[in-house]
Protein backbone atom coordinates (compact mmCIF):
# COMPACT_ATOMS: atom_id res chain seq x y z
CA UNK A 1 0.00 0.00 0.00
CA UNK A 2 1.35 3.30 -1.20
CA UNK A 3 1.38 6.65 1.47
CA UNK A 4 0.20 9.46 -0.47
CA UNK A 5 1.88 12.68 -0.30
CA UNK A 6 0.81 16.19 -1.79
CA UNK A 7 3.13 19.40 -1.38
CA UNK A 8 7.14 18.91 -1.17
CA UNK A 9 7.61 21.55 0.97
CA UNK A 10 9.66 21.34 4.55
CA UNK A 11 7.03 19.50 6.44
CA UNK A 12 6.02 17.19 3.56
CA UNK A 13 9.64 16.49 2.07
CA UNK A 14 10.77 15.28 5.67
CA UNK A 15 7.71 13.18 6.61
CA UNK A 16 8.14 11.73 3.37
CA UNK A 17 11.79 10.84 3.99
CA UNK A 18 11.15 9.78 7.52
CA UNK A 19 8.70 7.28 6.03
CA UNK A 20 10.95 6.08 3.29
CA UNK A 21 13.74 5.44 6.11
CA UNK A 22 11.02 3.26 8.05
CA UNK A 23 10.40 1.12 4.66
CA UNK A 24 6.87 2.78 3.69
CA UNK A 25 6.37 3.25 0.10
CA UNK A 26 6.01 6.57 -1.00
CA UNK A 27 3.95 8.63 -4.35
CA UNK A 28 4.42 12.33 -4.10
CA UNK A 29 2.56 15.16 -6.40
CA UNK A 30 4.07 19.06 -6.18
CA UNK A 31 2.53 21.80 -8.31
CA UNK A 32 6.14 22.50 -8.84
CA UNK A 33 7.45 18.97 -10.35
CA UNK A 34 10.54 19.72 -10.35
CA UNK A 35 10.74 19.70 -6.06
CA UNK A 36 9.52 16.46 -6.50
CA UNK A 37 11.83 14.81 -8.61
CA UNK A 38 14.56 16.16 -6.77
CA UNK A 39 13.25 14.64 -3.44
CA UNK A 40 12.40 11.61 -6.06
CA UNK A 41 16.28 11.07 -6.35
CA UNK A 42 17.07 11.53 -3.08
CA UNK A 43 14.60 9.34 -1.61
CA UNK A 44 13.61 6.99 -4.46
CA UNK A 45 9.96 7.70 -3.90
CA UNK A 46 7.19 7.83 -6.90
CA UNK A 47 6.36 11.08 -8.80
CA UNK A 48 2.90 11.75 -10.63
CA UNK A 49 2.18 14.29 -12.64
CA UNK A 50 -1.26 14.96 -11.10
CA UNK A 51 -3.32 14.77 -8.14
CA UNK A 52 -5.75 12.56 -9.93
CA UNK A 53 -2.82 9.84 -10.99
CA UNK A 54 -1.57 10.36 -7.42
CA UNK A 55 -4.98 8.78 -5.78
CA UNK A 56 -5.13 5.81 -8.48
CA UNK A 57 -1.41 4.65 -6.96
CA UNK A 58 -2.76 5.63 -2.90
CA UNK A 59 -6.31 5.95 -2.88
CA UNK A 60 -5.43 8.05 0.46
CA UNK A 61 -3.18 10.71 0.51
CA UNK A 62 -2.05 13.70 3.17
CA UNK A 63 -1.76 17.26 1.71
CA UNK A 64 0.78 20.18 2.84
CA UNK A 65 0.32 22.82 1.01
CA UNK A 66 0.39 26.69 1.99
CA UNK A 67 -2.90 28.75 0.94
CA UNK A 68 -6.55 28.12 -0.11
CA UNK A 69 -5.42 28.89 -4.03
CA UNK A 70 -2.89 26.04 -4.10
CA UNK A 71 -5.59 23.77 -2.11
CA UNK A 72 -8.37 24.41 -4.72
CA UNK A 73 -5.99 24.16 -7.37
CA UNK A 74 -5.03 20.83 -6.04
CA UNK A 75 -8.74 19.76 -5.76
CA UNK A 76 -10.65 21.65 -8.30
CA UNK A 77 -8.06 21.43 -11.58
CA UNK A 78 -9.30 19.34 -14.37
CA UNK A 79 -6.74 16.56 -13.53
CA UNK A 80 -7.79 17.42 -9.46
CA UNK A 81 -8.84 15.36 -6.62
CA UNK A 82 -12.35 15.57 -7.60
CA UNK A 83 -11.83 13.55 -10.38
CA UNK A 84 -10.17 10.31 -8.31
CA UNK A 85 -12.35 7.64 -8.03
CA UNK A 86 -14.93 7.13 -5.63
CA UNK A 87 -13.87 6.22 -2.22
CA UNK A 88 -10.71 8.45 -2.40
CA UNK A 89 -9.75 9.99 0.93
CA UNK A 90 -7.90 13.63 0.82
CA UNK A 91 -6.53 14.19 4.59
CA UNK A 92 -5.73 17.96 4.60
CA UNK A 93 -3.01 19.14 6.83
CA UNK A 94 -2.40 22.35 4.46
CA UNK A 95 -2.18 25.94 5.97
CA UNK A 96 -5.59 27.57 4.71
CA UNK A 97 -8.48 28.95 6.11
CA UNK A 98 -11.37 27.32 7.61
CA UNK A 99 -13.60 28.44 4.95
CA UNK A 100 -11.28 26.74 1.74
CA UNK A 101 -11.29 23.82 4.25
CA UNK A 102 -15.00 23.29 4.69
CA UNK A 103 -16.23 24.70 0.99
CA UNK A 104 -13.67 21.63 -0.23
CA UNK A 105 -15.07 19.49 2.19
CA UNK A 106 -18.38 19.60 1.01
CA UNK A 107 -17.59 19.93 -2.75
CA UNK A 108 -15.60 16.38 -2.23
CA UNK A 109 -18.47 15.21 -0.32
CA UNK A 110 -20.53 15.29 -2.65
CA UNK A 111 -18.38 13.89 -5.47
CA UNK A 112 -17.84 10.81 -3.20
CA UNK A 113 -14.55 11.66 -2.36
CA UNK A 114 -14.00 11.38 1.32
CA UNK A 115 -12.05 14.79 3.42
CA UNK A 116 -10.09 14.81 6.52
CA UNK A 117 -9.19 17.97 8.47
CA UNK A 118 -6.23 17.29 9.93
CA UNK A 119 -3.88 20.31 11.14
CA UNK A 120 -0.43 19.74 11.71
CA UNK A 121 1.83 20.75 14.85
CA UNK A 122 5.42 20.11 15.11
CA UNK A 123 8.21 21.51 13.15
CA UNK A 124 10.52 20.24 10.12
CA UNK A 125 13.17 18.37 12.18
CA UNK A 126 10.12 16.64 13.73
CA UNK A 127 8.57 15.80 10.34
CA UNK A 128 11.84 14.05 9.65
CA UNK A 129 11.73 12.51 12.88
CA UNK A 130 8.09 11.25 12.59
CA UNK A 131 7.02 12.85 15.21
CA UNK A 132 4.37 15.71 14.14
CA UNK A 133 1.29 15.69 15.70
CA UNK A 134 -2.18 15.58 13.44
CA UNK A 135 -5.73 16.66 15.21
CA UNK A 136 -7.67 14.73 12.72
CA UNK A 137 -11.74 15.79 12.65
CA UNK A 138 -13.48 13.32 10.09
CA UNK A 139 -16.80 11.44 9.96
CA UNK A 140 -16.95 8.15 11.91
CA UNK A 141 -17.51 6.43 8.63
CA UNK A 142 -14.41 7.28 7.29
CA UNK A 143 -12.44 6.67 9.96
CA UNK A 144 -13.92 2.91 10.05
CA UNK A 145 -13.29 2.58 6.25
CA UNK A 146 -10.66 0.16 6.23
CA UNK A 147 -8.85 2.61 3.71
CA UNK A 148 -8.23 5.18 6.08
CA UNK A 149 -7.38 2.63 9.13
CA UNK A 150 -4.97 1.01 7.20
CA UNK A 151 -3.65 4.24 6.33
CA UNK A 152 -3.38 5.71 9.57
CA UNK A 153 -2.48 2.57 11.48
CA UNK A 154 0.82 1.52 10.88
CA UNK A 155 2.94 4.63 11.71
CA UNK A 156 0.57 6.03 14.51
CA UNK A 157 -0.14 6.30 17.72
CA UNK A 158 -3.51 7.12 18.54
CA UNK A 159 -4.62 9.05 21.45
CA UNK A 160 -8.67 9.47 20.73
CA UNK A 161 -11.55 11.02 22.00
CA UNK A 162 -15.07 11.32 20.38
CA UNK A 163 -18.02 13.18 20.28
CA UNK A 164 -19.64 16.08 18.23
CA UNK A 165 -18.40 19.75 17.76
CA UNK A 166 -19.74 22.23 16.75
CA UNK A 167 -18.04 25.08 16.25
CA UNK A 168 -18.99 28.39 13.60
CA UNK A 169 -17.09 29.15 10.58
CA UNK A 170 -16.21 32.78 10.03
CA UNK A 171 -19.18 35.00 8.63
CA UNK A 172 -21.93 32.42 9.78
CA UNK A 173 -21.29 30.03 7.53
CA UNK A 174 -22.00 26.52 7.90
CA UNK A 175 -19.47 23.71 7.93
CA UNK A 176 -20.23 20.23 6.66
CA UNK A 177 -19.30 18.87 10.31
CA UNK A 178 -22.76 20.83 11.72
CA UNK A 179 -25.30 18.88 10.48
CA UNK A 180 -25.60 16.30 13.60
CA UNK A 181 -23.11 14.14 11.83
CA UNK A 182 -21.01 12.25 14.65
CA UNK A 183 -17.10 12.22 14.02
CA UNK A 184 -14.00 11.73 15.70
CA UNK A 185 -11.81 14.55 16.69
CA UNK A 186 -8.29 12.65 17.46
CA UNK A 187 -4.88 13.92 18.10
CA UNK A 188 -2.34 11.50 16.35
CA UNK A 189 1.20 11.60 17.32
CA UNK A 190 3.47 10.68 13.92
CA UNK A 191 6.34 8.97 15.98
CA UNK A 192 7.11 5.71 15.32
CA UNK A 193 9.65 3.28 17.17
Amino acid sequence: MYVGVIGTGLIGSNLVRCLVKKGYSIVVYNRSHWKAEELARETGVEVVNTPRELFDRAGVAIAFISGDEALYDIVYREDGVVYAREGSVLVNASTVTPIASSRTASYLEKHGIGYVEAPVYGSTSEAMECRVHLFICLYMFLYELSSVHLWFSPFLGFHCSLGERFSPTPRGETSPYEHGYRYSLHQLYLYHQ
